[in-house]
């Protein structure tokens, strides 16, 4: 179970996936880009949300 517990409220904001968390740490590397510039790029690139796996959560098509 690890890391895996058990929310007692559901107040506050929820966890992000660890598999999307490593997603943008591969690309920060490769790009070399800041935290704010990491956010930014996933948020404006349509490349970067894809590899991620926002992009599916995005599509307005």
């Amino acid at each position: 179970m690890g890391y895996i517990q058990e929310r007692k409220s559901n107040a506050g904001r929820k966890r992000i996936d660890p598999l999307v968390l490593f997603k943008m740490l591969v690309l920060q590397h490769l790009f070399n880009l800041s935290d704010e510039e990491i956010e930014f790029q996933v948020n404006n690139r349509r490349s970067f949300e894809k590899f991620i796996g926002l992009g599916v959560m995005n599509d307005y098509s």
